[in-house]
């Protein structure tokens, strides 16, 4: 049980957690409305751009180069590290005044549905002073690469605390001028990168790795590292890519951005559960290109990881209603039909924990043999699926429709990832996959008849769910039953199972 709280695990739930309050606070001030989609918009095109640098992709492909190069010659490591800070540096600041210029047609290509609304110059403002954070967080990312090759680990993770901290704080005291409280949560964006890359940079002055400029030369070294680095941080970031798809459409629909981040904050909550150890999983596989030891490693994660995951999705498809109404409905702005529209998005997304997880593991073996070129196909396949099923679905399922093409996009990506690795005979499982699912039917069945129980206790009781604290009380209750009563069940039956051999 050490892994579950080593203090990375912490930090990473802490910061989830914090973004989870941070939502809670929005859903009180400005609920589904307008202006709540127009903040959920802004950072969801801002935590791709965060998400590419900060998912541990960077460090992976830049900390073995510069490691070797720290060994050999200081000074040349010094060098290739200025050489790319200069190159990030670059392509952030053409990036940003591009974006800073043309702000107004780069937000039709992505949210087209919000330049049409009431809140179109606000909108336009917010993203206009949340933006510079294009600048800091590849820089961010470089800098926290060289501090893990010298053994000194700081938590990339830094950054969503930073910025959830001070948008709590923005929120809290900010008065009820809601567009005013949107443009002071775009500041806190930027100023949060700009914090986090200061701290990393003083960090780095400490340890006397300040990079050092002689001569600029596209080096074997840099031009390496780009080669790897650039089809790795997109193959490992396909949710993004197919949820930046998911709101465009949702942008045409009013409360669909807010309802979708809602619903996928308590998700990123939940998944914690599932994901806590994955970066352990991640620097072993990296390390090796031996197939062997790459099947070992995946044999031991499958199993547990797969019987964690789905204690998670069920939780979340049958609890969803109870977990929604516990969290945001508040007495705010975030009224039933906004509880409503979250409910249902959280059941559908629930139904891909799974199809992320197993996506999470199973890309390893690409990142460690440097073969990228299958999953970056697999990733246009699935946005091109994403894209016609919105087509598709979203004028006559509306949200639903959105909800529904993310998670089939999520399954055909791990899908194709998985038959693939079958094929290549790089995915073989000790056990097969129908015994595993037949030893978790048990323990999840006895689960989900328990939640059925408590819900049907609960609806019959009204006083709980009307009274705030026996409503929240009930939800940590009932959601810590269940994970006790799941993994005793899972144990009893390995026991037996182990007896019977």
């Amino acid at each position: 049980m050490r892994k579950y709280f080593s203090i990375p695990g912490i930090v990473i739930f802490l910061s989830k957690a914090l973004h989870l309050i941070r939502d809670m606070l929005i859903a009180v001030v400005l609920g589904t409305s307008l202006l709540a989609d127009a903040f959920f918009g802004i950072s969801k095109i801002l935590s791709l751009t965060t998400s590419l640098f900060a998912n541990g992709v960077f460090s992976t492909v830049f900390s073995p180069i510069f490691s070797q190069l720290l060994k050999e010659d200081r000074n040349s490591a010094l060098q290739f590290s200025h050489e790319i800070q200069l190159i990030l540096a670059f392509i952030g600041a053409v990036l940003f005044i591009a974006i800073e210029i043309f702000t107004e047609k780069v937000l039709f290509c992505l949210m087209p549905g919000m330049l049409s609304s009431s809140v179109r110059d606000a909108f336009i403002t917010t993203a206009k002073i949340a933006f510079p954070l294009i600048l800091f967080i590849p820089l961010t990312s470089l800098y926290h690469s060289m501090l893990c090759a010298r053994r000194n680990f700081p938590f990339i993770t830094l950054y969503t605390l930073i910025t959830n901290t001070i948008l709590i704080s923005v929120i809290l005291f900010t008065g009820n001028n809601n567009v005013l409280l949107l443009h002071n949560m775009g500041c806190a964006i930027a100023l949060s990168g700009m914090i986090q890359m200061l701290i990393f940079l003083y960090q780095l002055e400490k340890s006397d790795l300040i990079p050092v400029f002689k001569q600029f030369s596209l080096s074997k070294n840099v031009r390496s590292f780009f080669k790897c680095f650039i089809p790795s941080a997109l193959a490992s970031e396909a949710h993004q890519i197919n949820a930046l798809v998911g709101i465009f459409f949702a942008s045409k629909i009013p409360q669909a951005i807010s309802s979708l981040c809602y619903a996928e904050g308590i998700i990123q909550l939940f998944f914690i559960l599932t994901n806590t150890s994955l970066q352990k999983i991640t620097y072993s596989s990296v390390r090796t290109q031996n197939i062997k030891e790459l099947l070992e490693i995946q044999n031991k994660t499958f199993k547990t990881r797969i019987a964690t995951c789905i204690l998670v999705t069920i939780i979340l498809v049958f609890m969803a209603e109870h977990i929604t109404t516990s969290l945001f409905l508040l007495r705010g702005k975030f009224d039933i039909q906004s509880a409503k529209y979250t409910t249902h998005l959280l059941q559908i997304l629930a139904f891909a924990i799974p199809a992320h997880l197993l996506n999470k593991i199973f890309l390893e073996p690409f990142l460690a043999l440097n073969k990228l070129r299958a999953p970056m196909s697999f990733i246009i396949a699935s946005v091109v699926l994403n894209t016609i099923m919105n087509i598709l679905l979203v004028p006559y399922y509306s949200y639903i429709g959105i909800g529904i093409a993310l998670c089939t996009s999520t399954w055909l990506n791990t899908l194709l990832i998985v038959l693939y690795l079958r094929r290549k005979q790089i995915f073989i499982l000790r056990e097969k996959i129908p015994y595993l699912l037949t030893t978790i039917f048990l323990p999840a069945s006895i689960t989900i008849f328990f939640i059925q129980i408590c819900e049907a206790f609960i609806e019959s009781h009204p006083g709980i769910s009307t009274i705030y604290p026996l409503r929240l009380a009930s939800l940590v209750i009932v959601c810590t039953s269940s994970i006790f009563i799941y993994y005793f069940s899972l144990s009893r039956l390995k026991k037996i199972a182990c007896k019977g051999k």
